[in-house]
């Protein structure tokens, strides 16, 4: 969150821009889905980050999808799922290292899921730390 406050700090040095993350965001957890809205106010809880920060960390994605993907077939019928989830252009250029800002931020909270049934794996997914739901989800 802190690198993703950086940012919107450069264009907005007066930190309003945070300040209505954490007074209006809170107000849009009617709009999600029970479960959703639960485990935001459950990480928002446990962690002590506001509310506020941790709906726009869960709902950036849907301002910014700028992460190449491809979906593709084998030639026996099998689905070939990827993506780079490599988060930039509006996100922050780190000119001393050449690498986005925010992507960088994102490596460590980086998660490889496997939901498991019966104690046999039927999906894995990726996804990072603190967001819910997942980015990538495929049946094994």
């Amino acid at each position: 969150m802190n690198s993703l406050k950086d940012v919107v700090n450069a264009f907005v040095p007066s930190g309003k821009i945070m300040q209505i993350v954490d007074q209006k965001l809170p107000g849009l957890l009617g709009n999600f889905p029970g479960p959703y809205e639960e485990e935001m106010k459950g990480i928002a809880d446990v962690t002590g980050i506001p509310l506020g920060e941790i709906i726009s960390f869960n709902i950036f994605y849907e301002f910014f999808t700028i992460c190449t993907s491809i979906i593709a077939e084998d030639k026996k019928g099998h689905l070939i799922h990827g993506r780079n989830m490599d988060f930039g252009i509006f996100l922050g250029w780190n000119i001393n290292n050449n690498t986005w800002v925010v992507t960088e931020a994102l490596k460590p909270l980086t998660v490889n899921l496997d939901f498991r049934r019966n104690n046999k794996t039927v999906f894995k997914a990726s996804s990072f730390a603190g967001y819910v739901g997942t980015e990538i989800c495929t049946p094994v």
